[in-house]
């Protein structure tokens, strides 16, 4: 077991691991006390952008579904500004009109201008390890990076590893149908959540969501580990959102 010990006389955090101590790095100490609340990373404001930089047909595309599901919700009728500002895709008070990260990230016209590495990357290797090589001596079959918002780079990345994957075909009576190495619906939703729950805070925002499909596995990386009360034990029962705002964006647009 793993549990940080917190301060020694000499001054400093350190986590226990096994039998011994170690000193906790500044980003593990970020971490552990990030966990214990609600972070706001997602309602950042990223001053370099401005309202001209968000995709306002993708707005009112998301504005129109939440009047669908609110129908008494009279603040989306208001002015597109205070509406912008309500629903934290621009930031309130000074920041009016520059738009939040997580309003950046769901409806630019390009995030990646501005966040150049809240983005995915995608690699096929040729066998079970990265070092394996094909008969021409190629490491992998496939590169692939993911940008643009949100929506469009979830859809973007299943379309791009379906096609990636081996078929099989399955006879059912006088039928056939193909069959994918990996379900799709766990496909997409793995990419979803290494997108919703990774850790948009300045420590990591330079990393990006690594894909990686071997020739028995996939495996999705994201910045920032499991997140608040989540273990590897419980992650099919606990619950505990790292983006609160984002994740709210996201859902109703699914």
């Amino acid at each position: 077991h793993r549990w940080p010990q917190g301060l020694r006389g000499n001054g400093g955090a350190y986590l226990r691991s096994g039998g011994t101590d170690r000193s906790m790095t500044d980003y593990e100490i970020f971490g552990y006390i990030s966990s214990r609340g609600q972070p706001k990373h997602d309602e950042d404001v990223i001053t370099d952008a401005v309202l001209d930089d968000i995709d306002m047909e993708l707005v009112d595309q998301y504005v129109n579904q939440l009047r669908t599901a609110r129908p008494r919700a009279g603040y989306l009728d208001e002015p597109r500004e205070d509406v912008l500002t309500g629903l934290h895709i621009c930031g309130h008070d000074g920041a009016r009109g520059k738009p939040t990260l997580a309003g950046l990230l769901m409806f630019g016209k390009f995030p990646q201008e501005f966040l150049p590495q809240l983005m995915m990357t995608f690699v096929q290797y040729y066998g079970t390890t990265e070092e394996e090589r094909t008969p021409r001596g190629e490491r992998f079959l496939d590169n692939q990076r993911f940008e643009g918002p949100i929506p469009e780079m979830i859809d973007w990345a299943e379309s791009h590893i379906l096609g990636a994957m081996r078929k099989s075909s399955l006879i059912d009576g006088v039928f056939r149908r193909d069959v994918l190495e990996y379900p799709q619906e766990a496909l997409r939703e793995a990419i979803a959540n290494a997108v919703a729950h990774r850790d948009y805070s300045s420590y990591v925002r330079g990393s990006y969501i690594q894909i990686r499909m071997y020739a028995d596995r996939l495996e999705i990386q994201s910045p920032g580990g499991l997140f608040g009360n989540v273990t590897t034990e419980n992650i099919e029962e606990e619950q505990s959102t790292r983006n609160a705002r984002l994740m709210r964006m996201m859902e109703a647009l699914h």
